[in-house]
């Protein structure tokens, strides 16, 4: 996915296509902090400066897509949602302490993912998979939002920590 990412980027930059290469800023947000999770939750503090720097790429994205989806798109609704889903998800998981807060990296790694792949998956059927009515093509994201939801809820619900437990001690 990061190869296909990474050469719409330039795709996008060649052909002008302003939209386009949003979308890829959100995707590669997305799969970035989805992959850095992990090893944040583990406590690399590098990884963490890496996902910040991600958060702002994902916010420009998203912020880039809003005002393409309300200026200029050929699927305004598309570009706003994607953007308005893209911009909640950097939102929150710029709340995210990292190593500070080992217990939720299985929540963001989740979600960041699950929202990659939706991301990606719609962008494919949108551009390539024609012959599906555009209903269908519309169920992958509204699919994607409530994977990620629900990956919000029940895994950060079980990783949550007990309010009661003692603070850990040590280097982190």
């Amino acid at each position: 996915m990061t190869t296909g990412i990474t050469a719409g980027l330039v795709l996008a930059v060649i052909d002008r296509a302003i939209g386009l290469f949003f979308f890829g800023l959100l995707a590669l947000f997305l799969l970035g902090t989805g992959y850095l999770a992990p090893r944040i939750g583990r406590g690399s503090r590098r990884c963490y400066r890496w996902d910040r720097v991600l958060i702002g790429v994902g916010a420009l994205g998203s912020l880039g897509l809003i005002g393409d989806g309300l200026s200029e798109a050929i699927l305004p609704w598309s570009d706003v949602a994607f953007g308005g889903v893209g911009l909640g998800i950097a939102v929150a998981h710029a709340r995210w302490r990292g190593p500070r807060d080992p217990s939720r990296w299985q929540v963001e790694h989740l979600t960041s993912l699950l929202a990659a792949y939706a991301v990606v998956w719609s962008f494919i059927l949108a551009q390539y998979v024609r012959v599906l009515p555009e209903p269908a093509r519309f169920g992958i994201p509204v699919l994607g939002v409530v994977a990620i939801l629900w990956a919000r809820r029940r895994v950060g619900r079980a990783t949550d920590p007990d309010p009661a437990a003692p603070a850990p001690t040590g280097a982190v």
